[in-house]
């Protein structure tokens, strides 16, 4: 493939219109049960839902029946690989149930985001082997492999693109890092073009995390609950996106990247209610109680200045309406705390479920 008058980089400008977009939805975490028994297809989601994103702790619930199969949890190599056994036999029969829709909707839904182990996360040698791995197990075209926003989850992401693996890009907290996740993403993808490779199977996200106060009263609107770092991250998000290079590569047909906000807690969180995060831009990643509330289409959208996709927001605009998250050292302090504190939690977890199981086991003996 001849990519030298056509390259992203060096092609000659012109106006592109921007893919069609539309808000979506992602059903964060499931469990097997809901899976198996078909009961996820019949909620009211209709054509909001994009996607599943699997927790490693989706597989916890399996661990007692893997244990009366194998019988019993003692008898396994170790506690660890059961549990990965169990998340990827989980992550393929998710994929494989949602892949006629994945089909039928154009790669627009039936998306399974499978998440790495937060113990890789730090360490690129052992994300990139990880990755690897779940490659080889998960050959469904609608798996997202889930990668990590820190400089090792970064720099394996070429490696995903060029193998033709759709990314999702998590644990981002700030605009600076998002910046960085859209220079990877993007990087990535010119690479795959000039590999003479196509562009239009891949799906990348990059998934945000907004942290902080609610940015009542810095923009004018009587309601609205957002923090502040998320609309920093939308503006930013928004600029970064009608850039040439990304333009030249809807051009040659590639998808446009979706930015998700991750991290709601539930029903009491007003903030995915707010018209200016649920935009046709970005996706919304919440948990099953909160999404079966907010769908079929929310009619209760709270008006907000930026839910429009109007001319891009000038940089004095973004500065005025942001938060002070310059130290990215401090931000790069608190993904390596997220990621300890998650593989604690998914070992304690892990521990009491064992301790239930042979609980379990010595009553009935």
């Amino acid at each position: 493939m001849d990519t030298t008058s056509r390259h992203p980089k060096t092609a000659a400008p012109e106006r592109i219109p921007e893919p069609t977009r539309r808000h979506g939805m992602w059903l964060d975490g499931v469990s097997p049960a809901l899976i198996t028994s078909g009961e996820l297809e019949r909620l009211p989601f209709g054509e909001e839902l994009a996607g599943t994103m699997l927790r490693l702790e989706d597989a916890i619930p399996g661990l007692a029946g893997e244990s009366a199969r194998v019988g019993g949890i003692r008898a396994s190599t170790t506690l660890g690989s059961l549990h990965r056994h169990l998340y990827l036999e989980l992550a393929a029969m998710t994929a494989e149930r949602f892949l006629p829709v994945y089909r039928s909707s154009g790669g627009e839904q039936g998306l399974v985001s499978v998440e790495v182990h937060p113990r890789h996360a730090l360490h690129a040698e052992e994300l990139s082997a990880e990755v690897r791995h779940l490659r080889r197990l998960l050959v469904q075209p609608n798996v997202v492999v889930h990668v990590p926003g820190t400089p090792a989850g970064l720099a394996v992401v070429p490696q995903l693109v060029h193998a033709g693996v759709s990314v999702h890009v998590g644990l981002v907290f700030t605009a600076a890092t998002l910046a960085r996740v859209d220079a990877a993403l993007l990087a990535a993808l010119e690479a795959r073009f000039d590999a003479g490779r196509p562009l239009g199977t891949i799906s990348l996200f990059a998934g945000f995390r907004p942290i902080g106060p609610a940015a009542a009263g810095q923009i004018p609107g009587p309601e609205c609950h957002c923090p502040a770092t998320a609309r920093q991250a939308l503006l930013t998000w928004r600029r970064l996106q009608r850039s040439h290079r990304w333009s030249e590569l809807y051009r040659y047909g590639a998808r446009a990247p979706r930015l998700i906000w991750t991290g709601w807690t539930g029903a009491a969180d007003r903030s995915p209610v707010c018209a200016c995060l649920r935009a046709p831009d970005t996706h919304h990643a919440l948990p099953l109680h909160t999404l079966v509330s907010r769908c079929p289409r929310d009619s209760g959208l709270t008006a907000c200045p930026l839910a429009g996709e109007g001319a891009p927001e000038p940089a004095e605009r973004t500065q005025r309406f942001s938060v002070d998250n310059a130290d990215s050292r401090s931000f790069g302090r608190l993904q390596h705390e997220v990621l300890l504190q998650r593989q604690r939690r998914l070992e304690q977890r892990l521990r009491d479920a064992v301790a239930a199981d042979r609980k379990g086991a010595d009553e009935h003996g």
